[in-house]
């Protein structure tokens, strides 16, 4: 049996693996158009390479029902299990997962290493065109037609194009007759009215509460990074994959500076500061550029009580921050044209995994933690 895998992705290297494993017979060959495998995989949890979260489920993603339906048949339990069977160790940080060794660039060489010792075949540089569906399948690739009995798409989305995810698949899969959801940024900085160059750079733990037409959408505790334009941190990023699946534009984000305190406990701090320094009292709850802007917000948006402004900080949200920006993409191939097991309805012998569905999760190793899995299932069916 010959098996092309097209991606040399984190769901394409795993599948090609958990494959190899499964049938040590198979010829298994990924393909990939960049000059190394993992481009995106080493750049995933800050150089980490968070794996996987062990609260995967389906509230966490655009598609509940079809996430829980995956869980139900294969476990994150037997995921993890597999990985074990490969070698990989893993160290839990909280809920997040990550390979033992904490470097993503030692993950993809053990990945690499891997699979070349199982025999499995990689061949950089090359560019799948096309692909004709017959008793098999030819894929129409730069170094000329390949011929296989399968093939697995792994070839991602359209985020962080600089490590390859360019998105040139779906023009493919568009003549193919697949139905595509259009893709759009998501885990990104967002764009907002307000212009905050003055605070740029600067970070502050707070509570976000995503807001769309009085209906609250989003909200978490978490650090957030002011940028020139726009907000960014990981509590915004995870916003940020609510408002992709929709219209991001008429969004608004209110920013609690201090979760943890109440108004009146804030007013304490200020008033007694005050009594003991009235030489600019606000610095001794925050930062001189952040309360100047708070200043600065409330007169804008009438509050004279700065306590009250610290508490709720108003930003009105204009877009999103582009694909180069984001970590993964929402949109791709609709789930519909798949079967349970990521095999094509419409074509034989043809299946996709990874961030190429219309897939997507919040932060957290939620997204690598699909593409793992749906690499996972898809090799247990072949």
């Amino acid at each position: 049996m010959r098996n092309a895998i097209v991606g040399a992705s984190g769901a394409g290297l795993y599948a090609a693996i958990f494959l190899k494993r499964k049938h040590p017979d198979f010829k298994v060959e990924v393909f990939d158009h960049a000059d190394k495998v993992g481009k995106k995989l080493l750049a995933t949890g800050n150089g980490h390479c968070n794996l996987l979260n062990t609260k995967m489920d389906g509230r966490y993603y655009n598609d509940p029902q079809f996430i829980d339906s995956l869980l139900e048949r294969y476990p994150l339990s037997k995921l993890q299990e597999s990985l074990a069977e490969l070698g990989i160790a893993t160290l839990e940080k909280g809920d997040l997962v990550y390979p033992l060794s904490y470097s993503a660039a030692s993950h993809v060489k053990y990945l690499n290493d891997l699979a070349t010792s199982l025999g499995v075949t990689i061949s950089l540089g090359v560019d799948v065109k096309d692909y004709e569906v017959g008793k098999g399948v030819k894929l129409l690739t730069t170094k000329g037609p390949k011929d296989f009995d399968k093939v697995i798409f792994a070839t991602g989305g359209a985020s962080q194009p600089n490590l390859g995810s360019d998105a040139s698949i779906f023009h493919v899969l568009e003549r193919h007759g697949y139905d595509i959801k259009p893709l759009v940024p998501s885990i990104c900085p967002l764009k907002t009215k307000e212009k905050t160059k003055m605070i740029s750079g600067l970070r502050h733990e707070a509570k976000i509460t995503l807001i769309k037409n009085g209906k609250t959408l989003y909200e978490e505790v978490g650090e957030i990074l002011f940028k020139d334009d726009g907000l960014s941190g990981i509590a915004i990023f995870n916003a940020s994959a609510f408002l992709a699946r929709g219209n991001a534009q008429k969004a608004e984000v209110q920013v609690d500076l201090f979760p943890n305190l109440s108004q009146a406990q804030l007013q304490e701090y200020l008033d007694h500061a005050k009594k003991v320094n009235n030489n600019n009292p606000n610095n001794a709850i925050i930062d001189e550029k952040l309360a100047k802007y708070a200043s600065f917000a409330g007169k804008m948006q009438g509050i004279d009580d700065f306590s009250k402004i610290l508490k709720s900080l108003r930003f009105h949200v204009e877009g999103l921050y582009p694909f180069a920006s984001s970590q993964v993409s929402s949109g791709g191939l609709k789930i519909k044209e798949i079967t349970p097991d990521f095999a094509a309805k419409k074509e034989d012998n043809v299946y996709f995994v990874g961030e190429m569905l219309d897939i997507d999760g919040i932060c957290g190793g939620f997204n690598l933690g699909f593409a793992l899995l749906s690499a996972y299932a898809c090799a247990a069916n072949l």
